[in-house]
């Protein structure tokens, strides 16, 4: 009989390493912080997965959400973490739903699985099938979003079960030592050009440049002040709710911005480019094993500041001093932007996977697939996506006249 890949593979499969019983249930996190973050270390994973994100994320947005967090430890036989999968469950009438704990505000998810193990399917399903069958978490199905098929080289194990595209991709860029070379790449002579003249036309009118980053709590409330304004000014014109204003969202970010300023490893790093006195751009982001990841920007909205494009002056600034850290990557998330595309020079795709566990689930994972493919087809489609915009704007301005 001819040998397969899967027989060539020399690593110890994930039941062998792990073992038939050991995937324990935890409603919160405090009796697995240490296996966490033995896995955070090692695992490869996005800020989104990390403590200093996850957690004040969890206690606020998770919280008012009503998401009841489901952490899913598996433990090899040498006691140490094999994986970790961050779960939240919501209660739905047809069944207990669970995702990956970040909700919208993850753009990229993903299991903690340590490295040098080989996850068969069937070492996934056994352990989806455990975890549903805790009496607290009773789970229905699992429907995992916005996932990459690799990350930092490696294969994503929950990419073997059902899937189907997600609504958009992730878009990433490369960075090298130089920034004036990454840009010189990027943009044609005259595009960089015509950026140095709009900086020049913003110093002159309101006083000279410089580029913040916040090292200090005085600092992360001024640029997140700056960054509520022009972000529900700019809401307001679109038409689009401010999910950002909302108090268990303003507390998320002051509080990843602010826990561990003393040792640097943040979970939002604030960025803020100053003209004069006037803050009139702000950029929000994070690192995690060598890519920082882009999560939300805004700007003066000011005509006479908003024509100099001080958002893609500050993207620079940011730019330039990741490439002076020595990173590897940058990322500005998932969803489509003309800004996008001018930095980054791969897309990212994403897959959803469901995996139904009762029968209650298959209707619930057909229900909620059918509800991201026609979320993916509207983004697809050029006119839809018009029209929804349109109807955005109209609506806002009604809501104006009452």
């Amino acid at each position: 009989m001819p040998r397969t890949a899967e027989t060539l593979d020399a690593r110890p499969s994930a039941a062998s390493a792990a073992g038939a019983d050991n995937v324990e249930v935890h409603a919160g996190y405090a009796a697995i912080l240490d296996d966490w973050a033995d896995l955070e270390d090692i695992a490869p994973i996005s800020i989104y997965q990390t403590r200093r994100w996850l957690i004040p994320w969890l206690e606020t947005i998770g919280r008012a959400a009503k998401v009841e967090p489901a952490f899913v430890l598996v433990r090899g036989v040498d006691g140490r973490p094999a994986a970790l999968l961050p779960f939240g469950l919501r209660r739905y009438p047809l069944g207990r739903l669970a995702s990956f704990l970040g909700g919208r505000d993850a753009n990229f998810n993903l299991g903690l699985f340590r490295p040098g193990l080989r996850w068969t399917r069937a070492d996934v399903m056994s352990l989806f099938l455990r975890t549903a069958a805790d009496r607290r978490a009773r789970i229905d199905a699992f429907a995992l979003f916005n996932q990459p098929y690799r990350w930092q080289g490696h294969d994503n194990p929950l990419a073997q079960f059902a899937q189907q595209p997600s609504p958009s991709f992730g878009s990433v860029g490369d960075l090298c030592p130089s920034a004036d070379d990454l840009l010189r790449r990027r943009f044609s002579k005259d595009t960089l050009k015509t950026l140095r003249k709009k900086a020049r036309r913003l110093e002159t009118r309101f006083g000279a440049l410089r580029h913040v980053t916040a090292r200090d709590a005085r600092t992360v409330h001024a640029i997140l002040e700056a960054f509520h304004a022009q972000k529900s000014a700019r809401m307001r014109e679109q038409g689009l709710h401010d999910t950002f204003g909302e108090p268990a969202a303003r507390t998320f970010l002051e509080r990843a911005a602010t826990e561990h300023l003393a040792s640097g490893r943040l979970g939002i790093e604030l960025h803020a480019l100053i003209a004069g006195e006037r803050i009139v751009a702000t950029f929000g982001g994070a690192e995690h094993g060598g890519r920082f990841s882009g999560m939300f920007n805004s700007f003066d909205g000011d005509a006479e500041i908003a024509r100099s494009s001080p958002g893609e002056l500050l993207f620079m600034k940011v730019v330039g001093a990741k490439c002076a850290e020595g990173l590897a990557a940058f990322d500005l998330g998932i969803g489509e932007a003309a800004y996008k595309t001018a930095y980054c020079d791969r897309i990212e795709a994403l897959f959803d996977a469901f995996v139904p566990v009762s029968a209650a689930g298959h209707v619930l994972s057909r229900t909620v697939a059918l509800q991201r493919r026609l979320k993916r087809t509207i983004k697809r489609s050029p006119w839809l996506w018009s029209a929804v915009g349109t109807f955005r704007i109209l609506r806002a301005g009604r809501s104006d006249e009452r």
